[in-house]
């Protein structure tokens, strides 16, 4: 209940000559979930948790897919990459990927107040093979159309780190590990065109360095 006091002004100069008292209900909010980490590469190693904020959402239902190397050419191309993603683009992306796990998660909290969630990635994904990672959730309780974006998180698990440098002499290339900071030698890389054509290969020196040249 709202009480509106005798001689409230109006933006138009007017006042209320009496108090007024006010009704009002507030609906809970609706179910509502979303990945909070903009983490993108996970460490390969120590436990892996991608952190999701809930509100009126007891439980979520996941999927889980993964992009493998032959398809990543088209993706990093695509308009959908690290964007949030609806039902439809999820069908699209079945095409070019593979379902490797499905779910639910229990969530939990106090009602009308966020709840913090951690996903158990090594749990789902006990042996997991190179690509690109995307995880979608949906709220218990949603009721919104398949054209609408779901929560959606993208994910690598390495321990190579790489940083790039274009110049006149090519593409150089170093490498690091993401757990120590230090040069990684001997990791092997190749070169895709945007057709997914292999244009060069190289292996990082004792420096972690790799040179594409033109």
């Amino acid at each position: 209940r709202i009480a509106v006091r005798q001689g409230l002004p109006a933006a138009i100069g007017e006042v209320t000559e009496s108090p007024v008292s006010l009704s009002v209900y507030v609906r809970d909010r609706a179910p509502t979930i979303r990945f909070s980490g903009e983490s993108f590469v996970l460490p390969a190693t120590g436990r892996h948790g991608l952190p999701m904020v809930s509100i009126n959402a007891p439980t979520a239902s996941l999927k889980l897919h993964r992009i493998g190397d032959r398809a990543l050419a088209g993706l990093l191309s695509g308009w959908n990459f690290l964007n949030q993603l609806s039902e439809y683009d999820l069908g699209a992306l079945a095409e070019s990927g593979e379902l490797v796990w499905e779910g639910e998660i229990d969530l939990g909290g106090e009602q009308n107040r966020e709840a913090l969630t951690s996903f158990p990635v090594d749990e789902a994904l006990p042996e997991r093979k190179p690509g690109v990672y995307v995880l979608t959730a949906t709220p218990e309780g949603d009721q919104s159309e398949g054209w609408r974006s779901k929560a959606t998180q993208w994910f690598v698990v390495s321990d190579i780190g790489l940083a790039t440098y274009a110049g006149e002499d090519g593409l150089t290339v170093f490498a690091r590990s993401l757990s120590t900071a230090r040069p990684l030698a001997g990791v092997e890389l190749q070169l895709l065109a945007r057709n997914n054509e292999i244009l060069g290969t190289a292996a990082t020196d004792a420096r972690g360095q790799a040179t594409f040249t033109p």
